[in-house]
This record gives structure tokens, C-alpha cells and sequence, in this order.
């Protein structure tokens, strides 16, 4: 009698089967296809494609200078300042003025990289510019009047109080003419970031734009700061006798303007910087000084505060949101929109440490130093500061290098508008320009901002409830078998949470959309499931599935020392023999078969539940679910698939591995499991629930994903935005040259609806691409602004509706390319336009066929096919292992296609089975039980089985033709309530051009749909009622939206103002029927 083999203990082998599914985990899903689409990727920075559509000739042209010279006594080390230069140099594409000692060049330039540069090292010390000339003493002196002498050096004195005579000279001596140019620190860039194009052109021309309305000024008489905060109170009462203002107001970081400006500054801040000195006031901080011309000149200032708490957007709680240092926001302020949401994403919490979670940084207002100092006075009007400037002025005198310096300076500051009363300058045109910029692609623009706030979604609501899920989970399996403890219910909650919920978060997140996967029968979705293209999207799921089974099972089998995982092995396996001692252990650890049994029972089990999410559909963006489906499905789903997966697995143990076992080859991996005994049935109550256990995980993870996702998102009240995220055109839009164009000019011609289409004389045809969930997210927000029934929605459409158009433009555009899509789907019954390949550039096209003037032009009726150069005898080429596999399983004959070829090559030997014997009668009770079954289903039920699963349904054929109805109806809604709205509040007719567009398209896909529903009716009688139902309920959405679509317009407008546009006769009888109706 062979004795059995003993338990081990498990604690090593529990380890390294935890460690083995952490690698395992990490190497699957860091193997996913990362082409497609996702919530949380990170956005491209903005390069020159986009720039390219706008003159760059319009924009200002930039300069940055900055310096660094090495100090004795310094705040930071020389790697830092390495790491800093490097952040700024080598990714701030702008150009650069540098200065720098002569052996500080070659470390320059290795920090700048390939860009280029400009390095003046004409100073080896910032004491030896002209300003600060002969002073080196002096800032000693005053070193000791510093309250952070500590901290701080007379050498680090002369370089910040040299930075305007920096700028200023690096632009007159640059070579080149720039509009603007910014003073930047080299240390300023101390993290990560993705600025390029910086400060953006386009930005900078905006604030000096608003800047000339603000502050009354030209605006190349304005400066910019940024600031840290507001004057002291106690500054009320500060003259310019008092001197610097040691407040933390000013930031002296960052500065700039255009080249007039800057030179006055110059000159200003070393007038009143020789005088403060003068008088033995301390002058070494530059922000110090700052701060008082500031309050001296306060309407030549502008800046950004990121603590401006009279900004509507800013929370006392959170400001302005996660937006890193405050000290360098003006950065993410003065950057493009493309940048900014990839600095949000930097910015954003970190969910795994618990902290608050804070809203996406927003950008506050534009300020002027008035604004500042009325807050400093606490109400009071401010007094105007030009008498104490011309006071200044006399007071410097003796200061000054001579009597034509002070001439100048006064003389300057009249021709600017600040000294003189009778000055005559020009108005600023408040117009806006002719040629308005183009709308971004949504990548660029409304994308990032969707991507934002959905990852804020995934990290503090999706992924702490799934964490929730796990514990309750954990503590009921722990609890129900008396292994109840804080350390263990901490390790497996973690482990389940990490290894199996957030994988399959990631996983829905992954392959979310918006289009719906057609299928007439389960047997032909499940062979489209398995084909190209949505065959990696199948294998990935099942992939993560097993991998999250298998997690799952890792913390019963670690938290849990009861149960059986190896057993040491004194037995070797033969091939034709049962067990025989043998003298040594050749496998010291072999799979206990409890395990291998738990294990065939989750892999069954993620099988199953990958099939019904198949068959599901369930890869589509949850718009309307009911809460009761989901407490339905989380309830009876992990019930039945664990009473499906255990018997599979019961009989891959105890039917389908023996018989393996005789197999050559197969055998030899099967040799490290023992053969089943039959007292591990006890342990199918544990295999059950921990299905059961697995399940339920999916379940609610997947009820918190779809509750959370679905919710409405509110990225910006900005329609310019919202109106780039529709985009779906694979070609830019139209340009808007001249005054009967429209967005239209181009798909109009292309377009599904038009009777007649129209040769273009240049340019490919436009197909546009699938919608996306952002597609739908733009639709649901414009929804829910341009609504009738929202406060904002008359600004909104006011937005839309502008002058130059090109708001309504992309919007009418992109929304009737989604229909025309989503039409000519349904006239082909399910078959998606394929986007054709680009041609070969080097065959040339034939040439148009010339045709005589007054001749008709007949074509052959008989079209022709190109021949075959190619052996069509010919093997393909070898395909992929996975290719094969995928093609099979997407085949009818599945089994045969495998299995025969194996059967005719392989030399199976005569095996002779062990007999068990063979029953002479079928027993009385498994009699009575097939009897019943057949009583309740009749004797057709065997049949039946294999029918239900080929016949075709109507309704699952029909949900293929309109697999996007949803955005599709969001389309037609949003056109109709902005139609019905332009009639009062459209100013400018941007509307009125395309409504005869806009019902031609309602009325032809409402008449393909109404032929469809008549074709359906002729084969009433042969058809299944509850088939056609869901047939005709396939087309609710798009249906609806239509018929209401077209009732409203035609109401809103009447027939008298209809009569003045003209339309196909299809339409306009169609169009009249719904006057008659609405009459």
C-alpha cells in the first residue's frame, strides 16, 4: 500500500507564488497595445503642425535672457544649478541670450544641447557692468544692513540688480529684432515640466492686448511681473523717501515687454537705485526695490497673482487648484493651452498618498498694480502718482550722470504719456481681426481637458470605491473561515486591490468607446470578436482576467495556512505505470491537485465571464443603465458562472488530464501534477465561493466604473474648446475666405446627403474617423450649454453665433460629418467606410479624359478588372502563431481546424486504459432526471441549443447598423436647438446658410430608417414580434431626435420664412408633411 504524501509547510512556496504573479502582472500589462486610445495619456506638446495654420509673422517674437555667474557664497550647489540650466535649456525651444563668464561657455552650452544660443561672457563678474561699476565696496558695506546677510552675498546683490541692464543690452545687441523680450532666471525651472515654445507667442500677445485696456497704456509702454502677494497695510502711508519696500510683492525672477519699455525701466530702476544708495538705504534685493516703483508707477505694470482671491474661479480652500510652486506660476500662466493640460497632469495628486485632492490648475486674470493699490488702500482712491514722479525727477538731479541723462528720461516718460497733459495719442482698435485663428484639433485642445478630468475621476472616486470593494470582500471570506486579523485583511485586501481590481479598471479604461459591436447571431460576435480588429482587445481581456483570477486565489492560498499548496513528492511518474517509489525526490515541490483545481476553477471562471462580456457588449460607454441591471447582474452573475466554472473544471481534472497524460509530449509538462484524488471534492465548496468571491469583485468594480463614468463631466465654459473636441474630419477645415463660403464648401460636396455631388478641382475626398468618447463628452457638454433651459446657454450660443463664424463653422461642420457617417453606415447595412489608402506619389494619375463640347459622354456599362500579376496559386506568407490562433477560433470548424492536423501527423501508440469498469444499464435516477428535462423542454431542446446560437436576430443586426446612434443623436439634438435659437438671437445669419444642409440630412436618414422599418414590416409574419421590437428599438435614439429635430425646426421658423431657401424635391415634400402635420 503506497502511504500518501505529506504537507510541507507553505510559507516560501506562498511567497514566490506572490512574487511570481507580481512579474508575471507587470510584464502582461506592460505588454498592451499602447495605440489605443486612453483616459489617462499623457498629451503631445503643441508643435509647429498647429502653429503653422496661423501667420507667424503676426506673432511677437521672443527673447529670454538670463546669466549665471558663479558666487562664493551661495544658496544651492553646482549640481543643482546643473540640474535647473538643464531644464531650461535644453527644453525651452525660445531663443536665448546668455551671460556668463568666459570658463562658464562650455558649460552653457552642454546645458542648452543642440538648440541654439547666443553666450556673451563679455563680463566676467556682474560688477563689471556699467551700472554697477566701482560699487563692489559699497555693496559691502551694505551687506551688513541685509536682515538675510546669512543667506546672501554682495556678489549676489550686483547680479540681481544688473538683470534690466542684461535685458536691455541683449536686445539692442542681439542682431535681430524682437518684439518682446523677458528677463528668466537660469534656476528657475527647478522640476519637470513640458514647456517648449515659452512663453507662448500667442499668449503674450493676448495679455498685451488686454493690458492696453487695462492700464490705458500704449502697449509697448507696459511691463510684467508676476507677484507673490499684496502690500503690507502699513504701506498705506509709504512715500518715496522711505525707500525700497521690504514686502514679499514683487517677484524678480521674471520680467519683461517689448523694447521701449524695457529701457525706460532700465533707466528708472538705476535712477532711483544710485539715489536709495545715495542716501545709504539698502538696495541689494532687487525685489525691494521693485516694489517701490511699483507703487510710482503703478500704471505701467501688469502682472499675475496666483492668490488673487477676487478671481471668480479661485476657492479659499483649494485656489486656484494643483498647480505646483507658487512662486512659479506665472510659467504655467504664460504657456499654450496644449501645455498647460500637460502641466495638469504633472500637477495633479498623488491619490495613493491619501492626500486632498485638488481641482486641475486654473488660469486667473490678468491684474494692473492699480488694482493692488486700491486694495492697499483699503477703498480710498488712489492718488495719482505723476506729481511725485516729476518731484522724483527734480530730487535726482544731482544723481544723475548729466543734465541730458534727466532730459531724456523726463522727455521719455512725456512721449509715453506719463508726464505730460496735452499729449495726442491714438486709440486702440478694439476690433478683432479679419482673419480669425483656426480651431485646434481636439488632441490639442479640448482632449487634455477631458483626459483631466477623467483621470480625477479614476484616482479619487473609481479607484479608492474599487479599494473599498476589496476590504468588504476580504473580510468576508476572513471572517467566514476564522482567519480574521488587521494584518492579514491589510495584506489581502492590498494584493486583490493592486493584482486583480485595478487591472481590470485599466482594462475598461483601455478599450472604452462609443460604437456599439453588431452581430445578427452570438456565434458570428463571437468570430468578430476574435478577428481583426478587435481581436487584440479579446486577447487582452482574457489575459487580464486570468491574471486577476489568479490574484485573487494567490490571497487565499497565502493568507490562508490550511490550505493544501505542495506536497513533497517521493514518487516519480511514468509513462505507462501509476505512482512507483523511487529512492530520491526529483520534484521536491509538485502542485498539491487542490490547487491545481482552484486553479482550473478560476481560469474556467475568467473564461466564462470574458465570453458573456463579449456577448455583452460591454466595452461601450454606459449612456442610460439602469441601477436595478446592475444590482441584478451583481447578485445573479457571480452565482451562475461559479456553478458553470467548477464542473469544466471538475472535468478537465478528472477526464481530460488523464487522458493527456497518454500523449506524447503533451505528457511531459503533466508529469508536475498528481493524479486527482477523490477526497479533494470536499474542497469544491471552497472552490465555489472563491468564484463566487472572484466574481462579485468583477461585479462591483465594474458597477463603481460604469457609475462613476457616465456621471456629466464639466471641463470648461470655453466653446471654442468644446467645439474642437467634435472633431472627426481627417482633413483641416475649409478656410473661410470669402463671404458665401462656409464650413460646408468642402463636405458638402462629399457629404452622404447631397444628391449631386459636385467634382472638387483639387484636394483628397474627406472621410472622417469614428467618434470617440471625447466626441461625446464635447456633444454632452454643448448639450448642456446651448440648452434652452440653461441661465449660461444664451452667452454660449452668443459664442457661437459670433461674427466671424468660425465657431458654427467647425461645429456644423463636424456635426453633420458624424451623421453623413453614421448614414451611409445604415444605407450599407452595417458595413463601415473603409478610409482608402493614400496613393503612391510615384505613379502619376492618369490624365482626365477630355471631352468634346456638344457630344454626349456615354460610359460602358460593362466595368473591367484589373488583372493579377501574381500567381493566385501561390501559399500566402506564414502568419503568426497568435494570427493562426485568432483565425481559428474566429472559424466555424474550431475543433476540426485544431485538432485534425494534429491527429493525422502524430503517431498515437496503442495505450491501453485502465478498465473501470462498464455500466450494463443507465441508472433509474438518471433516467427520471432526462425524462423531466424532457417534459419541461420538449425532445427538440438537444437541437435547439446549436440553432440559438447560429440564428440570426434581427435586433442584434440592426444595433450593427447604427453602432454609433447615440453620439449620432446628440449631433442632430445639438443642431436643432442651435437652429431653433439662431432665429432670434443669430445676428449675423452664420446659421441661416445651413439649415437647408441641415434638414436635407434629417430628412434622408429619417427616410432610411422609415425603408428599413418597412422592410421589417413586410416580414412581419415570418419574423419573431419580440425581434422586431428590439428591431425597431435599435433606432429609438436617432428616431426621435429626428422627427423632433425636424418638427422643432419646422415650427421655430414656419412655412413663410421655410419658402425662402430652396430644397431637393425628396426634401421639401418631407419637410411640407411636417408643416401640414405641425399646422
Amino acid at each position: 500500500m503506497v502511504a500518501r504524501p505529506t504537507q510541507l509547510p507553505v510559507t516560501t512556496g506562498r511567497l514566490f507564488l506572490l512574487l511570481g504573479l507580481s512579474v508575471i502582472l507587470l510584464v502582461c500589462l506592460s505588454s498592451w497595445p499602447t495605440g489605443v486610445p486612453s483616459l489617462v495619456s499623457e498629451v503631445a506638446i503643441l508643435d509647429g503642425e498647429n502653429a503653422s495654420n496661423a501667420s507667424s509673422a503676426s506673432l511677437p517674437n521672443i527673447l529670454l535672457v538670463s546669466a549665471f555667474f558663479p558666487l562664493s557664497k551661495s544658496k544651492h550647489t553646482m549640481r543643482e544649478y546643473e540640474a535647473w540650466l538643464t531644464q531650461f535649456l535644453s527644453r525651452v525651444s525660445t531663443d536665448v541670450y546668455f551671460y556668463a563668464a568666459p570658463e562658464m561657455e562650455p558649460f552653457i552650452r552642454k546645458c542648452r544641447g543642440n538648440l541654439s544660443i547666443v553666450i556673451d561672457t563679455t563680463y566676467a563678474s556682474p560688477f563689471d557692468v556699467p551700472p554697477l561699476a566701482g560699487l563692489r565696496d559699497r555693496y559691502r558695506e551694505m551687506h551688513a544692513l541685509d536682515r538675510e546677510a546669512f543667506r546672501h552675498s554682495p556678489e549676489l546683490y550686483a547680479v540681481w540688480n544688473a538683470k534690466p541692464f542684461f535685458l536691455d543690452t541683449a536686445l539692442r545687441q542681439s542682431g535681430k529684432q524682437y518684439s518682446h523680450g523677458f528677463w528668466n532666471d537660469a534656476g528657475s525651472f527647478r522640476s519637470n515640466h513640458r514647456f517648449s515654445s515659452w512663453p507662448d507667442p500667442r499668449r503674450v500677445e493676448e495679455i498685451w492686448a488686454e493690458s492696453a485696456s487695462l492700464t490705458q497704456e500704449a502697449a509697448e509702454d507696459v511691463l510684467f511681473f508676476p507677484l507673490t502677494g499684496a502690500p503690507h497695510p502699513d504701506m498705506r502711508s509709504w512715500t518715496e523717501d522711505q525707500g525700497p519696500v521690504d514686502n514679499e510683492v514683487s517677484e524678480g525672477s521674471f520680467f519683461g515687454g517689448s523694447a521701449q519699455a524695457i529701457s525706460w525701466w532700465k533707466r528708472t530702476y538705476y535712477a532711483y537705485h544710485d539715489h536709495y544708495l545715495s542716501l545709504g538705504l539698502f538696495v541689494g534685493k532687487d525685489q525691494t526695490l521693485i516694489n517701490a516703483l511699483f507703487f510710482l508707477f503703478p500704471e505701467r505694470i501688469v502682472g499675475v497673482w496666483q492668490g488673487d482671491q477676487d478671481f471668480p474661479g479661485y476657492d479659499k480652500s483649494q485656489g486656484l487648484g494643483a498647480c505646483g510652486s507658487e512662486w512659479y506660476y506665472y510659467q504655467f500662466w504664460l504657456s499654450s493651452p496644449a501645455e498647460r493640460a500637460a502641466m495638469r497632469a504633472i500637477f495633479r495628486p498623488h491619490w495613493w498618498l491619501f492626500g486632498r485632492a485638488h481641482n486641475p490648475c486654473q488660469v486667473t486674470r490678468l491684474i494692473t498694480m492699480t488694482i493692488t493699490e486700491d486694495k492697499r488702500q483699503s477703498g480710498r482712491k488712489t492718488r495719482k502718482p505723476r506729481d511725485r514722479i516729476w518731484h522724483c525727477h527734480t530730487k535726482l538731479t544731482p544723481h544723475c550722470a548729466n543734465a541730458s541723462q534727466l532730459s531724456m528720461a523726463t522727455s521719455t516718460s512725456a512721449s509715453a504719456g506719463i508726464g505730460a497733459t496735452g499729449t495726442i495719442r491714438a486709440i486702440t482698435n478694439p476690433l478683432r481681426s479679419t482673419a480669425p485663428s483656426p480651431i485646434p484639433a481636439a488632441s490639442q485642445l479640448y482632449e487634455p481637458l477631458a483626459k483631466e478630468v477623467l483621470r480625477r475621476r479614476l484616482s479619487t472616486q473609481i479607484l479608492p470605491y474599487a479599494l473599498v470593494v476589496s476590504i468588504l470582500s476580504n473580510l468576508i471570506w476572513l471572517g467566514w473561515y476564522g482567519l480574521f486579523g488587521f494584518g492579514p485583511l491589510l495584506g489581502a485586501s492590498l494584493l486583490v486591490w493592486t493584482l486583480a481590481l485595478v487591472p481590470i479598471v485599466l482594462l475598461r479604461k483601455t478599450y472604452l468607446t462609443v460604437s456599439h459591436t453588431g452581430a445578427p447571431s452570438p456565434l458570428a460576435l463571437l468570430q468578430k470578436s476574435f478577428s481583426v480588429p478587435l481581436r487584440p482587445r479579446t486577447f487582452d481581456a482574457l489575459r487580464t482576467h486570468m491574471l486577476s483570477a489568479f490574484a485573487i486565489l494567490a490571497a487565499h492560498v497565502i493568507f490562508d495556512p490550511k490550505m493544501p499548496m505542495f506536497v513533497k513528492s517521493r514518487y516519480g511518474d511514468t509513462l505507462y505505470k501509476t505512482w512507483q517509489l523511487t529512492s530520491s525526490s526529483k520534484h521536491p515541490y509538485t502542485p498539491h491537485p487542490v490547487l491545481v483545481l482552484l486553479v482550473l476553477t478560476q481560469s474556467a471562471l475568467a473564461v466564462l465571464y470574458v465570453l458573456r462580456s463579449l456577448l455583452r457588449d460591454v466595452w461601450v460607454f454606459p449612456f442610460r443603465r439602469s441601477s436595478t441591471e446592475h444590482s441584478l447582474g451583481i447578485v445573479i452573475a457571480p452565482l451562475v458562472l461559479s456553478f458553470a466554472a467548477l464542473p469544466l473544471a471538475l472535468v478537465v481534472l478528472f477526464v481530460l488530464i488523464p487522458i493527456l497524460r497518454y500523449l506524447p509530449l503533451v505528457s511531459l509538462p503533466l508529469r508536475l501534477v498528481r493524479h486527482p484524488h477523490a477526497s479533494i471534492l470536499r474542497y469544491t465548496g471552497r472552490a465555489w465561493f472563491l468564484g463566487i468571491q472572484t466574481a462579485a469583485l468583477w461585479e462591483g468594480t465594474i458597477a463603481i466604473w460604469g457609475w462613476v463614468i457616465r456621471e456629466p463631466i464639466r471641463t470648461t465654459s470655453d466653446i471654442r474648446a468644446l467645439v474642437s473636441g467634435l472633431s472627426i474630419a481627417s482633413s483641416s477645415a475649409p478656410s473661410l475666405s470669402s463671404a458665401t463660403s462656409s464650413a460646408f464648401s468642402t463636405a458638402a460636396r462629399l457629404s452622404a446627403f447631397a444628391s449631386s455631388p459636385v467634382p472638387t478641382s483639387s484636394g483628397p475626398p474627406l472621410f472622417p474617423r469614428e467618434p470617440t468618447i471625447y466626441t461625446h463628452l464635447a456633444y454632452s457638454e454643448l448639450l448642456a450649454l446651448s440648452s434652452p433651459d440653461q441661465d449660461d446657454g444664451k452667452k454660449a450660443r452668443a459664442d457661437i453665433f459670433d461674427v466671424d463664424g468660425m465657431m458654427w463653422s467647425r461645429l456644423v461642420r463636424e456635426a453633420l460629418l458624424c451623421v453623413g457617417r453614421e448614414y451611409r453606415v445604415l444605407v450599407d447595412r452595417g458595413t463601415t467606410p473603409a478610409v482608402p489608402s493614400s496613393p503612391n506619389p510615384s505613379v502619376a494619375a492618369p490624365p482626365p479624359k477630355a471631352i468634346t463640347p456638344g457630344a454626349p459622354n456615354f460610359e460602358s456599362p460593362v466595368k473591367t478588372m484589373p488583372l493579377l500579376k501574381q500567381n493566385i496559386f501561390a501559399k500566402n506568407a506564414p502568419t503568426s502563431p497568435g494570427a493562426r490562433l485568432g483565425d481559428a477560433l474566429a472559424s466555424e470548424a474550431v475543433i476540426e481546424g485544431l485538432v485534425a492536423p494534429v491527429i493525422d501527423i502524430l503517431p498515437v501508440p496503442d495505450i491501453r486504459l485502465p478498465e473501470w469498469g462498464q455500466y450494463t444499464a443507465v441508472p433509474a435516477w438518471a433516467q427520471s432526471g432526462v425524462e423531466s428535462v424532457r417534459r419541461i423542454t420538449g425532445n427538440g431542446f438537444v437541437g435547439a441549443l446549436p440553432d440559438a446560437w447560429k440564428v440570426s436576430r434581427k435586433g442584434k443586426e440592426v444595433r450593427g447598423w447604427v453602432p454609433r446612434s447615440e453620439v449620432v443623436a446628440e449631433a442632430i439634438i445639438l443642431l436643432t436647438d442651435l437652429t431653433c435659437a439662431s432665429l432670434t438671437e443669430d445676428r449675423f445669419g452664420t446659421v441661416q446658410r445651413d439649415i437647408p444642409k441641415i434638414l436635407e440630412a434629417f430628412v434622408l436618414f429619417l427616410g432610411e430608417i422609415d425603408a428599413v422599418k418597412a422592410a421589417m414590416r413586410a416580414h412581419q409574419e415570418m419574423a419573431d414580434p419580440a425581434d422586431l421590437e428590439e428591431a425597431a428599438a435599435a433606432f429609438g435614439d436617432l428616431d426621435d431626435a429626428l422627427r423632433e429635430g425636424l418638427a422643432r425646426i419646422v415650427r421655430t421658423f414656419g412655412t413663410n420664412r421655410l419658402r425662402a431657401f430652396r430644397f431637393a424635391p425628396r426634401v421639401a415634400i418631407k419637410v411640407q408633411e411636417f408643416a401640414d402635420f405641425s399646422a
